[in-house]
């Protein structure tokens, strides 16, 4: 047969109208909620021996509105489904425990986004990020470089162009504004390469075409022959701007009869 206690039609085995309490100092001095349950001990679900105050075996927990837990919520060998809009973690110290062998891993499906909104930072391997990413150790970037090639020790290797200050870099690395190299010297705002296209540069200095070259006198010039000159031991290239853009000026100590291509470099502070 069936118990009813408060009904005289059980339809299970006990069937209970009203609250329940279970526990040697629950029952018989706290009040349920109103056709709810309290346990003291565990509860166990499809075992006999629940290791956690609520311990489910063989089966799913579906909820509609929130599951909230104040110490610790566990999935063993199986997969927490959380199909509502957010997962909060309120108080000092929350976390989201990746422990045990095996890739921890947070899975966006197709199509979807996982950013990390309003505020806030993200620290790897640092608990106090003072910027809104602080990675504490190396950093690879790129589809052949992250998880292929380690990266230098607190250094970072990138697959494609790097923009400083520009949103379409287009070089490997592009910088908008100055850059220094090393802790002494001054910052330089601009540097290039360009040709001097079949000259046979000489004693007379001369205006050549070398496009990239900004209108300033301010700006050093290096420039290297694709052939001897000739005579190669005894004579040296010198080259200059000249303030017009595109153009340098450049003669050599002795004469030289040697058509070629030259190539050079300019840089500006």
């Amino acid at each position: 047969g069936s118990v009813g206690i408060g009904v005289t039609n059980p339809q299970s085995k006990v069937d209970v109208e009203g609250g329940m309490a279970v526990g040697a100092t629950y029952s018989g001095a706290s009040a349920a909620p109103a056709n709810g349950m309290i346990v003291e001990g565990s509860v166990g679900i499809g075992l006999t021996s629940p290791g956690y105050k609520l311990d489910v075996s063989g089966g799913d927990i579906n909820t509609t509105y929130n599951l909230r837990a104040s110490l610790a919520l566990y999935a063993q060998s199986a997969t927490l489904s959380l199909a509502g809009n957010a997962i909060t973690l309120s108080g000092a110290g929350a976390n989201i425990n990746f422990s045990g062998a095996g890739l921890g891993q947070i899975i966006t499906a197709g199509g979807q986004n996982l950013a990390l909104m309003p505020g806030g930072s993200v620290g790897i391997g640092v608990a106090t990020p003072q910027n809104k990413l602080d990675v504490e150790g190396s950093m690879a970037v790129g589809a052949a470089y992250s998880g292929l090639n380690a990266a230098p020790t607190n250094g970072l290797i990138v697959e494609g162009g790097v923009g400083i200050g520009l949103i379409t870099p287009g070089a490997k690395l592009d910088v908008a504004g100055n850059v220094k190299l090393g802790t002494a010297g001054t910052a330089f705002t601009a540097a290039g390469a360009c040709t001097i296209a079949a000259a046979a540069i000489s004693a007379t200095a001369n205006v050549y075409t070398c496009t990239g070259v900004p209108a300033s006198t301010a700006v050093a010039v290096w420039c290297s022959g694709s052939a001897a000159m000739t005579t190669p031991n005894t004579t040296a290239l010198y080259c200059r701007p000249n303030g017009t853009v595109n153009t340098i000026v450049c003669n050599t100590t002795a004469v030289n009869a040697i058509v070629m291509n030259w190539t050079c470099m300019w840089m500006q502070p």
